[in-house]
Order: C-alpha cells, then sequence, then structure tokens
C-alpha cells in the first residue's frame, strides 16, 4: 500500500527509524528534521503486512530568478528502502506516485541530491545542473581566494544573475536553515547591504574538513566572496583554538586539513515536463527588515554588511 503520510505520532517514529537504518545523519539532525522540518513536507509512504518498507520525502520549494518567482516544486529527500526490500522497483512505485500527487497541484518538476545519479537517471530523471565542489587544503586557502576575489568574477556572475534560477529563501526558509546549520553544529550567514540580502552561505564542519554549503549569492559576487573567505578563516580560527585546547587536555582531536566549497549544490532532476520560461510572475526580494518583521530567529546566525 502507497499513501500520503498523515504524519501521526507513530507514523513518525516508523520513519524515524527507518530514516536512522538507511542514512548516516547525526542524532541532532535527525531529530530536528523530524520535530521541525518535515512538519511541511508531504511524506509518500509505502507498507506491505502493515510495516514500513519505503518513503519519499517531499521539501516544498518555490524557485525564482533574480526576484522574480517562477514554479513551486519540491526537493526529494529522505528516499529509503528497508534492506530486504531492495532492487525490487519500490522506489519507482514512490516516485510514479508523488508525480501523480504533485501533478494533481500543479506541480511541473521536483528536484533532487541523490547519492547515486545513477539509479534516478534509470527512473527517468535528467541531470541539469552538477555538483561543483572546490576542494582545497587549509594551507592553499590564500591562494583560492585570489582566485576566486576578482572583477571578472563579478563580470561573468553578472551575465549569469538574470538566467540563474535558485530556491527563493523566505524567512521561514532562512530559519529552517538556521535550525538545520545549528543541529550540524555549524552557522547560517546571511549578508546584508542597506538593508537588502546580498546573499547566504552555511560553514559547519564534518570531520577534518570545514563544508561551505547554501552558496547562493543575490548581487555583487566579489563583495560575496571576500565575505565568505573571511568567515572561513574566522571559522579556521575557531578550530584551531579548539584543537590546541584539546591537545593540552590529552583529548583526541582531528584538525581541519581541508575546506569544501559547494558553489553549485542543485542537482535538478525533471519528471516529463521541461521548464517553461515564459511563464513568469512578478516577485519581490525581500528586505533584511522584513525578515526581523517576520520573526527570523538570530540564534545561530551571523549577519554582516558587506563593505
Amino acid at each position: 500500500m502507497i499513501k500520503i503520510s498523515d504524519k501521526s505520532a507513530s507514523e513518525l517514529v516508523e520513519m524515524k527509524m527507518l530514516w536512522e537504518e538507511c542514512f548516516s545523519d547525526t542524532e541532532g539532525f535527525i531529530d530536528f528534521y523530524f520535530d521541525k522540518m518535515c512538519r511541511n513536507n508531504e511524506i509518500v509512504m509505502m507498507k506491505e503486512d502493515g510495516d514500513l518498507v519505503g518513503m519519499l520525502h517531499l521539501n516544498p520549494y518555490t524557485f525564482t530568478r533574480g526576484t522574480r518567482e517562477l514554479y513551486r516544486t519540491c526537493f526529494i529527500t529522505g528516499a529509503a528502502v528497508r534492506e530486504g526490500f531492495r532492487q525490487e522497483g519500490r522506489l519507482k512505485k514512490m516516485l510514479g506516485y508523488a508525480a501523480t500527487a504533485l501533478a494533481a497541484e500543479g506541480i511541473r518538476f521536483v528536484y533532487a541530491r541523490p547519492e547515486n545519479p545513477e539509479q534516478f537517471a534509470e527512473l527517468g530523471f535528467a541531470t541539469v545542473t552538477k555538483m561543483a565542489d572546490i576542494v582545497t587544503r587549509k594551507t592553499d586557502l590564500e591562494i583560492l581566494r585570489d582566485e576566486m576575489v576578482t572583477t571578472r568574477a563579478d563580470i561573468e556572475f553578472g551575465k549569469l544573475l538574470g538566467s540563474l534560477i535558485t530556491p527563493s529563501y523566505s524567512a521561514e526558509a532562512v530559519n529552517a536553515l538556521v535550525s538545520e546549520m545549528s543541529s550540524k553544529d555549524g552557522n547560517l550567514f546571511c549578508l546584508e547591504k542597506k538593508g537588502v540580502v546580498q546573499g547566504i552561505f552555511s560553514i559547519r564542519r564534518n570531520g577534518n574538513i570545514l563544508e561551505v554549503e547554501h552558496v547562493v549569492p543575490f548581487f555583487s559576487l566579489r563583495d560575496f566572496m571576500s565575505r565568505m573567505f573571511d568567515a572561513i578563516e574566522e571559522r579556521l580560527a575557531i578550530e584551531e583554538a579548539r584543537t590546541a585546547a584539546a591537545e593540552e587536555s590529552d583529548e583526541p582531536v582531528e584538525e581541519v586539513t581541508h575546506i569544501r566549497i559547494s558553489l553549485d549544490t542543485k542537482l535538478l532532476m525533471c519528471f516529463a515536463h521541461s521548464l517553461d520560461m515564459n511563464q513568469v510572475t512578478e516577485g519581490q526580494g525581500y528586505m533584511v527588515s522584513e525578515l526581523r518583521e517576520n520573526g527570523l530567529d538570530y540564534e545561530n546566525m551571523l549577519f554582516t554588511e558587506l563593505c
């Protein structure tokens, strides 16, 4: 039986257990996701003989180009099938069920960042953008900064800005990211200039790597990149202090050795319909004051004025 979950307490417990079985996320993140994040999701469940054997989570998003709203869509996450039930077409059945339900709501495409893109390609998905991770040694950070904070970078970004499609970061979405990063011992940075949000990015530690994700610049790329590298260096200084303190207390410690910057974290996966770029409705960029009025939670979120 396949159905949309009513997110009852018992179903959430079942899905949480399946998530823990299939994914390696931290306990803090899993608690955050099931306590807060999945409230607004639609979750497809597959049960057999009364037991949960598969699930598919659909996180609602709105895509924009610049300040123009383009499409309501969903980010697919938590696509899981219990061990012993895999390789028998259950994920394909859940995706088909989800596609039918979403089409009835007027949603014409979904996107995901699967660990196994080849598996999703077999299900009829197409890769639109690829992951663009830059990994550098900590000692080479200054060299990378010199390459990326340039006049040419701003010119090239200006060419792309008119066609760049990104998720819309409303106050609610920003709050969710703040909580998510907090659960991962990270921070979300929201850059502003004269009251207007210029971009966001997040920084968290993952083993010996400092992860820089959710990198979405809205305006000047040079200013944005410059502040991003400042934030990376500030976090590295904090991690070095933690390492030194741990060594003094003879605690086992892992030093940060590399930085990974994910400049393009969107792997868009389209169903049968292609994107119709002519159907565009006017939207508004949001001001920092609007975020505050909407009850933005500042805990673990760092605002900074751009130069």
